[in-house]
This record gives structure tokens, C-alpha cells and sequence, in this order.
């Protein structure tokens, strides 16, 4: 397959500028077969691809020589009618939306009957040898974002280095991350359902915080900011410094969830969040 038909049942993950001026989506199509589409500034259609392997895309990373790494999750059907998913990373010619490879990871520690592994994130580390994925997984396959949440280190290629369980159960019902930012020495920041944690270049938890202020929540969004990080989350955004102190935080309680953060170049703050199935977007200082 080579393009897609929407419908009114497709549905659009993730949405990406490019450094050329054109925009990138993935998604789901009505028949369930997963995408990605280039576009423009003007919203014309440059290639729509349907992505092999059952996957479906997560985050891009666009790489100097012109290549994408796609990350997210290949789905398949057990014997026994259920389904399953393998966290996948794919690699992409940007210029005609080629697939070039694709790699599936699969680890003993995570090894079950019925497993649901998705990769959410990818990033490159600072060193620039290699990538970081951040992923979910669960045993029961009913969601997306339950279970146990991991890191897989890889080589420039995409192979796999190693793997680490960062937090498992949150208050009996699993755990979730929903984003990571790479520190100029290779340590990571992870945010997810009430948990922030901070990791060493291997993986290793360096401090593991849940906060229990009734004004901090859960969290989906981390974006570096002077000084310090903003981290998003359900009513408020904080902001804190590498040891996980909250140097300040801020209630929107007309937002049920802020989503996502951009810091803009006079240093102030746009977001994304929802209440009662309304959108708002949020300019701030």
C-alpha cells in the first residue's frame, strides 16, 4: 500500500515540524492500518504512506543525513484471538517515505503469555552514539499506557544495548511514562502517572519522587526552561531543578490536563491541555 483513505474513524497521533518547512503526522487509518504523511506549510499532501509491518508510529527523530527513526509498536494477533504488540523502531527515507529497515525489541524481562510493549520516545543521547527509547508495557493488553515502563539503549543502527525496568507499580493499578528528556551528561529526566525520576546514563534511578501536594498530579510533559525543567501535568505545571526541588508551581483549575508545554524564544510558556472534552491552549508568561 502506497496511500490511505480517511474516514471519519482515523485517528492522528503525532504531528511534527521538520527542519524544511514541511510537517510530518502518523496514525491509525479507518481500516487500522497505521501511516505517516508528509505535508506542507499550506496543508498539501506530499507522500502518504501506509506503514508495513502492522506498526504504529509513536515519535520521530530526523537525523542530519536525511533519515527518520520512527518509533512505536508492531501489532499482531495471537493464536488464541487475542492481540499483541512488540515495541518497534523503523527507519525512514524522509524524501519518499521508503521504509529501510526495521528492528522489533523483545527482552526476557518482559516476557509473558500476552504482552503489549510499545515504544513512545525516541531520542538521540548527547554523545551522539547512539539513541534512547522510553516505553510502556503491560501483560494484559487493555491499554496503552499500563504496567511497567522501560529504557532501551541502541547503537546508531538501532541494535540494542540494554534494557531497564525505571518504575513498575503505581498504586496497584501499573505504571505509565508519557515523556523523557535527555541531560547534557546523558542522565534522564522521566515523567509519568505521579512519578518523576531521574536516571544515569545505564539506566540506574538516581532519585525516584512522587508528590503528594493536592496541586501536583500526574505528568506528560517535560521541557527544559531557564535553569531548570517545567514538567506538565494534571492541573498544574511545576518547574524544577535536576535534584527534583520544585522551584515553583502553577494551578489552572479550569484544565483537567495540560498535555504539553512549548517554551517560546521571549522565554514564555504556550500549552495544550483539556477540560470536560474542550481544547484550550494557554499563552502565559
Amino acid at each position: 500500500l502506497e496511500a490511505i483513505e480517511f474516514g471519519e474513524s482515523s485517528t492522528f497521533w503525532s504531528l511534527f515540524a521538520m527542519p524544511d518547512g514541511n510537517f510530518l503526522a502518523t496514525g491509525l487509518s479507518e481500516d487500522n492500518i497505521g501511516f505517516i504523511m508528509k505535508f506542507t506549510g499550506t496543508g498539501d499532501t506530499v507522500w502518504t504512506k501506509a506503514l508495513p509491518y502492522n506498526i504504529q508510529g509513536e515519535s520521530f527523530y530526523y537525523t542530519p543525513d536525511g533519515k527518520l527513526w520512527l518509533a512505536g509498536q508492531t501489532n499482531y494477533n495471537t493464536e488464541n484471538g487475542g492481540m499483541m504488540a512488540d515495541a518497534s523502531l523503523i527507519r525512514i527515507d524522509y524524501a519518499n517515505g521508503n521504509v529501510l529497515s526495521q528492528t522489533t525489541y523483545f527482552n526476557a524481562l518482559y516476557q509473558s503469555y500476552f504482552y503489549h510493549s510499545q515504544a513512545l520516545k525516541i531520542k538521540p543521547v548527547s554523545t551522539q552514539d547512539g539513541y534512547i527509547i522510553l516505553g510502556n508495557y503491560n501483560t494484559n493488553g487493555f491499554g496503552r499506557f499500563s504496567g511497567v515502563t522501560y529504557i532501551i539503549r541502541t547503537t546508531l543502527q538501532g541494535d540494542s544495548l540494554w534494557t531497564k525496568k525505571t518504575f513498575g507499580t503505581n498504586s496497584g493499578n501499573g505504571a505509565a511514562a508519557f515523556d523523557i528528556e535527555l541531560l547534557p551528561n546523558d542522565e534522564m529526566l522521566v515523567c509519568g502517572l505521579g512519578v518523576l525520576t531521574k536516571l544515569n546514563s545505564h539506566g540506574d534511578t538516581i532519585w525516584y519522587k512522587t508528590y503528594s501536594d493536592e496541586h501536583i498530579g500526574d505528568f506528560y510533559d517535560i521541557t527544559p526552561h531557564t535553569n531548570g525543567y517545567i514538567v506538565a501535568g494534571s492541573p498544574s505545571i511545576i518547574k524544577i531543578d535536576t535534584s527534583g526541588s520544585i522551584l515553583w508551581y502553577q494551578d489552572y483549575p479550569f484544565i483537567n490536563k495540560i498535555t504539553k508545554v512549548v517554551v517560546l524564544p521571549d522565554n514564555s510558556l504556550m500549552m495544550i491541555g483539556y477540560y470536560n472534552y474542550k481544547f484550550y491552549l494557554i499563552k502565559t508568561d
